[in-house]
């Protein structure tokens, strides 16, 4: 009966170190993302400030950039947001330093 002990013993720490290792995982994925929406998020901000240097733009054109500058606002909202909270680890601390497009 000693060994039936020792086996649920072993296999609850194996299932146990299991969890931790996949809990891990997502950590460094999410840094990776979150480092391409700062990189995302900047070539936005890159396109809009020379949309607006162009005076031969046309007014569409301008709108659809402005849009794409609006999204992108809200979701650099959204990463500031939760960097603050207990997701700080999943996200790079590096959006802390972006500003808003305006």
């Amino acid at each position: 009966m000693g060994d039936c002990n020792s086996f649920v013993d072993w296999f609850g720490v194996f299932l146990g170190g299991l969890g931790l290792v996949v809990s891990l995982i997502p950590i460094p994925l999410a840094r990776m993302e979150s480092r391409s929406n700062i990189a995302q998020f900047r070539a936005v901000q890159a396109t809009f400030e020379t949309a607006r240097q162009n005076k031969n733009i046309s007014p569409i054109e301008l709108a659809a950039i402005q849009q794409n500058a609006m999204k992108a606002n809200a979701d650099l909202a959204s990463w500031q947001y939760w960097n603050q909270t207990v997701f700080d680890w999943w996200i790079d601390d590096g959006v802390m330093d972006l500003k808003p497009i305006k």
